[in-house]
C-alpha cells in the first residue's frame, strides 16, 4: 500500500509507517490493521458476497476512517495493493479471472467505504454548522 501511495503513511499515526517494511510487518498495530482488513474481506466472502449484508459492514468501516482523517482517494490504493498480495500468495495459479473477480470485489469495497467516509464527514460538517 505504501509503495503505491506513500502519502498514505501520514494517516497511520499509531505506528511509524516510515519504518522498513520488514520491521513494519512486526509492529502489532500494523499487523492488527492488516488483520482487520483481511477479516472484513473474509466476512464478505462468508456472507456469500451478499451485497445487502456486506454493504452496511463496509459502510461502517468507511465511516470509521473519517475519524482518522483518511482522504477518500487513498482507498484507490487498496485494489492494486491487494492484487499484488494475492499474486504473491497464489503464484503461478493467479490468472486474469481471479484478478477480475478480486478487482470487482475491491471496487465494491472501496466505493462503499468512500460513501461511508463521505457520509460521516457530511454529518460532522452539519453538526459543526449547527453549533455555530
Amino acid at each position: 500500500l505504501f509503495e503505491i501511495n506513500p502519502a498514505a503513511k501520514a494517516v497511520f499515526t499509531v505506528f511509524d509507517a516510515n519504518e522498513d517494511s520488514r520491521e513494519l510487518s512486526k509492529c502489532p498495530h500494523f499487523r492488527g490493521h492488516a488483520l482487520r482488513l483481511m477479516q472484513s474481506v473474509d466476512t464478505i466472502i462468508e456472507m456469500n458476497f451478499d451485497i445487502r449484508s456486506s454493504y452496511f459492514l463496509i459502510l461502517t468501516i468507511g465511516s470509521r476512517h473519517a475519524a482518522y482523517g483518511v482522504p477518500g482517494e487513498y482507498f484507490e490504493s487498496i485494489p492494486p495493493a491487494y492484487i499484488y498480495m494475492i499474486k504473491q500468495v497464489l503464484g503461478k495459479t493467479f490468472n486474469k479471472k481471479i484478478e477480475e473477480a478480486w478487482l470487482a470485489l475491491m471496487k465494491f469495497v472501496i466505493n462503499t467505504m468512500k460513501k461511508g467516509l463521505n457520509e460521516r464527514k457530511s454529518i460532522k460538517r452539519i453538526s459543526v454548522n449547527v453549533l455555530k
